[in-house]
């Protein structure tokens, strides 16, 4: 009898295929993967502030993606990467947020920033807190003491992105040093006892 050809499955590049968040709990799971430093500059899709609706409404389909504005950036490890124009919610207004895809819900870590697509909220910058495994919860906390910390159903959370690196046109303030601003206080001292000596 002839033998019948198996034919392979063809798979996708992920660039192709809609990134999935997994919102379900399931027990134990866990990530082992290390990140590598990228051998080449990825390529970075980026969401202006302005567009963010169209891309809460188009963040699944494949053509609307492709058609994003992209750049690249050097030193980010392998992954795929999106940035998005940040809001208030975000030390710098109007920076660029450079996030990769986190695919499971038990890979987002305490303390760590994200930017988010929740169902109810749109896309939010916030630091996470994971608490699925007991209360089946994302606790969501901001930078700014004006919005609210964030109790977030796994069921609601469309996206994640883990930032790792953002562009801003504002530089950071520098914080003094404690030291030159006790040698401040006491030149400061100083010159006061000498204006008192002199009257």
């Amino acid at each position: 009898p002839a033998r019948q050809r198996v034919q392979q499955p063809v798979v996708a590049q992920e660039a192709e295929q809609p990134l999935v968040f997994n919102n379900q709990y399931q027990g134990s799971q866990f990530n082992a993967n290390v990140e590598d430093r990228a051998s080449s500059y990825p390529t970075i899709q980026w969401v202006a502030r302005n567009l963010q609706q169209e891309y809460i409404t188009n963040f699944q389909n494949p053509g609307y993606l492709t058609r994003l504005p992209s750049f690249q950036l050097p030193n980010l490890p392998s992954g795929y990467y999106r940035a998005f124009e940040s809001g208030d919610d975000f030390i710098y207004p109007n920076a660029l947020l450079v996030g990769t895809f986190i695919r499971n819900w038990y890979d987002i870590k305490d303390g760590m920033q994200y930017v988010f697509l929740l169902r109810s909220q749109g896309l939010i910058y916030r630091n996470a807190f994971n608490h699925v495994k007991t209360a089946g919860v994302l606790l969501l906390t901001s930078d700014n003491p004006h919005f609210p910390e964030l109790e977030v159903p796994l069921q609601d959370v469309l996206e994640v992105w883990e930032i790792k690196a953002f562009v801003s046109l504002q530089m950071p303030v520098p914080q003094p040093s404690m030291e030159r601003v006790a040698q401040l206080v006491d030149e400061l001292q100083i010159e006061l006892s000498q204006y008192r000596q002199a009257e």
